[in-house]
């Protein structure tokens, strides 16, 4: 299967002009220094995005607002998820590389209609 962090960035993402933790996040660049997207905040983004029928300006609320409440009460996050970089575009351009992910491995999988 595809992994979120190994796998090439979606297509669209690959010229866009993104702020320096953007782009470390989506096309790999020095990665490892800053992860501004976790496991547990991509599951919270998929939530939040359909709950929020995919209005990006009200899911990037909702994301800052999860982020700030987690480190309120001591939650362990990387240092460099701050509730700052979570605005409607970052959210929409993860929600895009999650989807591309989730759509190339339904398309490897086994399973035939």
């Amino acid at each position: 299967s595809l992994s979120l962090f190994t796998m090439a960035a979606h297509p669209l993402l690959q010229d866009a002009d993104l702020p320096a933790h953007a782009r470390a996040v989506f096309l790999g660049d020095n990665e490892t220094s800053f992860p501004s997207w976790t496991t547990d905040l991509d599951d919270m983004l998929r939530m939040i995005v359909i709950h929020a029928q995919f209005e990006f300006e009200q899911v990037a609320a909702r994301v800052r607002q999860y982020v700030q409440r987690v480190r309120e009460v001591g939650g362990i996050f990387p240092e460099t998820v701050q509730p700052e970089y979570y605005d409607a575009r970052a959210c929409r351009l993860r929600w895009a590389h999650l989807d591309y992910v989730s759509c190339a491995n339904y398309a490897k999988s086994s399973w035939k209609p």
